[in-house]
């Protein structure tokens, strides 16, 4: 399977808890991008998230 990217916008402690979720859950994550502001969103960051996904939690 491809890495998937995905992209989050939050504030920083409410990114960091999902990316620590997503870990303990055993998903791989290949790499996070530094926070950008988001556009839309006074206060809350953009980042980007490369990860696998275990094919075990796709059965």
């Amino acid at each position: 399977m491809q890495p998937i990217r995905m992209r989050l916008i939050a504030d920083g402690p409410a990114i960091a808890a999902l990316l620590d979720l997503l870990e303990s859950a055993g998903v791989d994550i290949i790499e996070v991008s530094q926070p950008y502001p988001a556009r839309r969103s006074p206060g809350q960051q953009r980042v980007y998230v490369d990860l696998n996904i275990p094919s075990t939690s796709l059965d």
